[in-house]
């Protein structure tokens, strides 16, 4: 059996997928929430997509197209763990983008840098 040692050692040599730089930061349907806590948003980070009650880590991104990312994601949330597949259609111009992730399809604007 490995230890945990081992186990995290592994993880950073090789730590699995992780989102194009164009996606990463915090995207709401309000900007009034950028910079601050968002229950109808969410931030991307290179290796998780956090919502108000759930992050989900990407096992698997498809590039699609150029606008458009298929990501198979294994989520926690509220005591419960689950997968699902969710995409990621980003506009041309990059300020904002359709996901469809927890059941729902969100339009979300992207929040200014440090937001």
């Amino acid at each position: 059996m490995l230890s945990s040692a081992v186990l995290a050692l592994g993880l950073l040599l090789n730590p699995g997928p992780t989102f194009p730089d164009k996606l990463l930061g915090q995207w709401t349907d309000d900007p009034a929430n950028c910079g601050r806590e968002d229950t109808t948003g969410m931030r991307i980070t290179p290796t998780a997509v956090q919502f108000y009650e759930a992050t989900g880590t990407p096992t698997r991104l498809t590039q699609e197209s150029e606008i458009l990312l298929l990501a198979d994601m294994a989520y926690e949330g509220e005591g419960r763990r689950w997968t699902e597949v969710n995409s990621f259609e980003l506009a041309r111009d990059g300020g904002s983008i359709r996901v469809r992730a927890l059941g729902q399809l969100m339009v979300l604007e992207k929040c200014e840098a440090g937001g």
